[in-house]
């Protein structure tokens, strides 16, 4: 295929064409006039409007692309029809009714073996009879049979295998009823001792037939011998048809459990030779059969342009209208997918896989996209977007000591309790004007600097149809004025430390990183480590900024639920004043005291979950994980939102309900599938902090204040506003004192 280039005086052309367009020719041929004396409001969008159509004309005067059909994502492509898994299972355990009725008449038809001596054997003239041999086969077809059976009970989509299975055994027994019934070949060996014939005893053949079915058609479970099917093994049959089954629809990074049932299977065909109770011919016959018949059918299924091709001559088989109705429906591959058979034990079974990929697999699945907005903001540097590697490691295991040695957390409780202060100074003072009150600023003010917020602030919304996803000169402008801002901010405090460092006594993380980079460069050299003043911009850019958003949202979150269900918001104060009173702040002692108080932060982390899709990870290389083929560079996006919202993990998931965080005596009751900090080594390494932060404040607040919502003002949505984070709403609410003047 050729490909076209847009050189610059094409680019030239179409920005030309941008400015005179006047008339658009839309595809269905008719003409767009743009409206002419637009106000100035609107004139900026004729000229964008003008520029994209320009644009879209040149690309396609320039174009050479391949059209790619989009299949409908509301088209369940796999869809289980389990009424369909119900009838090739009739029809399975009809033909293997069958197999007993015919071997039970073809008995009686076995030549006697002092008259007719068994037939000359290869196989048997150079290997002796091993008597044991064929319990073994038995043993070993029991076992595969019972790990198909397991395999199968977790498939996800154990309704299509399991037809599948159904109807090709059904047809390879019908394939032995045949053959059985036309040729009755003599017994492969004298030391065969038949049960008796029973002739025109009808009763005694019936009993018979019942017999071998209570045994499952086991020599070992019968203590008489059958003889007539010494054409077409059985044994050979399930033990090739198992082993195949399980190998299909299990990983192929199980290869050991592969090999395991491989070795089983062909064993248990050896030693049914070993045995000579059965000719090398009939093994063989049964296990060309089975596998060619398997591969066709798989062959059929997954490949889906040979359902619809003329060229496709296994449709000539007598099957392949029964295949059709089998298959009509799966218009894709079964995935090797497994899920818990059962709605008991509640767990986080179905959310295993986001677990597994992102703590089991962490050298795989920790690494970060090259994000262009992200890399122009970051240089994919600092802890929270870097890629995965040795300088991530060192800088987050440094960062990391360094705040649990500097006691961050007591640190932080007291300019918590003085921020809350301010607030609750602020909301008291209000409260007496009687008006209606916005709390986003005075949270935001409270837990971080206002003017870091104004892009985290302000929505994201969707471009209108048409129009590129991405983001244009105005949105980029503010980036670049809030990155300038942050940017002179934290250098002028980076500038601080540096000139007032003393290294014998750091008084804080700054001080302690500028020494540890300090020590860094005179052993290593200053190009041999990642540890400079230019990399701890970063790493305090992202301790300062990353829970900007994420802190102040899920205050104004919990607040909002409070207004919302004002009986849980009693029943926290309740708390609070029986454990606290009303002579104090409450404290981080009080946390384990106040398990309501703690319950109802986390059912507010689970039902708003501010970070609903985390940040997104990246596999490091191609992977297999779970049957599946993962390619390097994968963008892999964890939906915390649907861990939180599982109905199979958490009892009615959409109700505000914190008592789901509590046992039946009122305590802590910790939830394996409660993520809001995310999971795996990038966890959020501020998840300590926050917890703490959230409950003193929220705490507080609850303490000194009753929240609720305008009377004379519709409640507002709580389906949120999604930017950079899940913000609710704006609202505002009614501030009710519970005592005079705040501590």
């Amino acid at each position: 295929m050729s490909t076209s280039r847009l050189h610059d005086a094409d680019i030239v052309d179409a920005l030309d064409t941008c400015v005179t367009v006047d008339h658009a020719e839309l595809p269905n041929g008719l003409t767009h006039v743009p409206p002419t004396g637009a106000e100035d409001g609107n004139s900026n969008h004729a000229t964008q409007g003008g520029l994209l159509r320009g644009l879209h004309k040149c690309i396609q005067k320039h174009r050479d692309y391949v059209k790619i059909p989009v299949p409908d994502p509301k088209t369940d492509r796999l869809p289980l029809e389990w009424w369909k898994t119900g009838v090739a299972f009739i029809y399975a355990t009809f033909n293997l009714v069958l197999t007993t009725v015919v071997i039970t008449v073809v008995h009686e038809r076995v030549p006697d073996k002092e008259t007719s001596p068994p037939l000359p054997d290869k196989f048997f003239d150079y290997i002796d009879r091993v008597p044991w041999a064929f319990t073994v086969t038995e043993i070993n077809g029991m076992v595969l049979v019972g790990l198909w059976f397991v395999q199968w009970l977790f498939l996800k989509y154990r309704a299509i295998a399991g037809r599948r299975f159904f109807f090709l055994m059904g047809t390879l027994y019908l394939y032995r009823c045949i053959t059985m019934y036309i040729t009755t070949l003599p017994v492969p060996g004298k030391h065969m001792t038949c049960a008796p014939k029973l002739y025109g005893d009808s009763q005694a053949k019936v009993h018979r037939i019942l017999q071998l079915i209570s045994g499952g058609g086991l020599s070992m479970a019968s203590s008489d011998l059958m003889c007539g099917d010494f054409l077409y093994s059985g044994h050979t049959v399930m033990l090739t048809l198992t082993y195949l089954f399980i190998k299909e629809y299990s990983p192929r990074s199980f290869w050991w459990y592969h090999l395991l049932c491989w070795l089983l299977s062909i064993v248990g065909v050896v030693c049914i030779l070993v045995a000579h109770d059965h000719y090398s011919v009939d093994v063989v016959v049964a296990y060309f059969i089975t596998s060619r018949l398997f591969c066709w059918y798989h062959t059929m299924a997954n490949v889906q342009e040979l359902k619809t091709s003329p060229h496709n001559y296994l449709k000539n088989t007598w099957w392949s209208p029964v295949f059709n109705f089998f298959e009509r429906n799966v218009q894709a591959p079964v995935p090797c997918t497994f899920c818990w058979p059962i709605p008991w034990p509640p767990s986080c079974l179905k959310n295993s896989c986001r677990r597994d990929a992102l703590t089991n697999r962490a050298e795989v699945f920790s690494d970060r996209p090259d994000i262009p907005i992200i890399t122009i903001l970051t240089k994919r540097r600092g802890i929270v977007c870097a890629p995965y590697g040795t300088v991530w490691r060192q800088q987050r295991k440094f960062c990391h000591t360094a705040l649990r040695n500097f006691r961050l957390s007591k640190l932080s409780a007291e300019s918590c309790v003085k921020e809350l202060w301010f607030v609750k100074s602020e909301l008291w003072k209000l409260s007496r004007e009687g008006c209606n009150v916005d709390l986003t600023p005075l949270i935001s003010n409270a837990v971080f600097q206002r003017h870091l917020l104004r892009l985290l602030r302000t929505p994201l919304q969707p471009p209108g149809p048409g129009v590129p996803h991405q983001a244009g000169p105005h949105v980029q402008g503010e980036i670049r004025k809030v990155e300038t801002d942050i940017s002179s901010f934290l250098r002028a405090i980076i500038a601080q430390h540096s000139s007032t460092l003393d290294p014998d006594n750091p008084k804080d993380l700054i001080d302690l990183y500028l020494v540890e980079a300090a020590r860094q460069q005179e052993r290593v050299g200053g190009q041999q480590t990642s540890f400079s003043e230019d990399y701890l911009f970063y790493v305090i850019s992202d301790l300062f900024v990353a829970g900007t958003d994420t802190t102040t949202n899920t205050v104004l979150w919990a607040l909002l639920y409070m207004c919302t269900y004002p009986q849980v918001q009693e029943k926290v104060q309740a708390e609070i004043d029986s454990v606290v009173g009303s002579d104090r702040e409450p404290s981080l002692e009080d946390k384990a005291s106040l398990p309501f108080t703690e319950a109802t932060i986390m059912e507010v982390q689970r039902m708003t979950a501010v970070v609903p899709l985390a940040i997104p990870h990246m596999a490091s290389e191609t992977t297999e994980f779970r049957g599946y083929t993962i390619p390097k560079g994968t963008v892999i996006i964890p939906n915390l939102w649907s861990v939180h919202r599982d109905p199979t993990v958490w009892k009615d998931p959409d109700t505000f309900n914190p008592c789901r965080f509590l046992n039946e005596n009122g305590q802590m009751l910790r939830r394996e599938c409660f993520i809001p900090f995310g999971i795996g080594r990038r966890v959020c390494m501020g998840e300590q902090l926050a917890r703490m932060e959230l409950f003193l404040i929220l705490s507080g607040l609850m303490q000194a204040f009753t929240f609720t919502l305008p009377a004379d003002q519709p409640p507002p949505p709580m389906h949120g506003r999604f930017g950079l984070t899940l913000a609710p709403c704006p609202y505002t609410v009614r501030v009710v004192p519970r005592r005079a003047r705040p501590c």
